[in-house]
């Protein structure tokens, strides 16, 4: 019984080794033709959303510490 187990389980290893190479070349043919692309685009939309929000908050923040100065300044 033992060797009947492992006799299937031999089987569906060597069966499975096309679904594996498979695989394996679908994640190859997406790293070389598909992320790339989709990382710069992601970087391109955080420059233009994200980004320019982080600027702008930055820039708030220096004009609100100069007109603090000029308060202060008689």
């Amino acid at each position: 019984m033992l060797d009947a187990i492992l006799r299937q389980i031999g089987e569906l290893l060597v069966n499975s080794i096309p679904t594996i190479i498979s695989v394996l070349i679908v994640w190859t043919a997406y790293r070389f033709l598909v992320h790339g692309k989709l990382h710069q685009v992601l970087e391109q939309r955080h420059a233009l959303t994200e980004g320019a929000i982080e600027r702008a908050q930055k820039e708030i923040h220096c004009r609100e510490a100069h007109g603090e100065y000029e308060q202060r300044v008689p």
